[in-house]
């Protein structure tokens, strides 16, 4: 479903345990990571894997702080950059895809798009009712191709434990 994503060839369902991205060869890095996430809260972790770096938040739903361990990662990219991870959403939207092969797969679904810079195309997708999940993905103009796509669920507190 849309919740659902292939990232660097494993499957998560956002947010997912951090630990999941650990079993799976991510590892924490301790240095630009914080070491502890106040109960009911959300700090910047970085893990990493290949070589490549995922900066994210990531978010404690226990009443009591913990170690990044036992959090969930709310939010994934994949760019040109640092995290040239392959990420595939859902309708098979992937990195590298024309712009034309997007419009398509966005059929359907409600969203913005903004072609003001003069460098990207950004398109802020919403692909359920539910708001908290989102999709931002950037055309590189130059080259009309996905050139990054971050996906998105700042679920609350209050969804998890219910």
């Amino acid at each position: 479903g849309d919740w659902t994503v292939e990232y660097g060839g494993s499957l998560y369902t956002i947010p997912a345990p951090v630990s999941e991205f650990v079993k799976n060869g991510w590892q924490i890095d301790k240095d630009n990571s914080a070491q502890t996430i106040s109960g009911r809260g959300g700090e910047w972790v970085t893990l990493t894997k290949d070589n490549q770096k995922l900066k994210t938040i990531v978010n404690n739903y226990s009443e009591n702080a913990t170690t990044p361990e036992n959090c969930f990662v709310t939010d994934i990219q994949t760019d040109e950059y640092d995290c040239k991870i392959p990420l595939k959403i859902s309708k098979g939207i992937t990195n590298g895809i024309s712009q034309a092969d997007l419009e398509k797969a966005l059929e359907g679904s409600t969203f913005e798009k903004d072609e003001s810079g003069s460098s990207f195309t950004y398109y802020e997708v919403y692909p359920t009712d539910k708001k908290t999940l989102r999709y931002d993905i950037m055309i590189k103009k130059e080259t009309g191709t996905v050139c990054k796509i971050e996906v998105s669920n700042s679920v609350k507190y209050a969804d998890m434990v219910s």
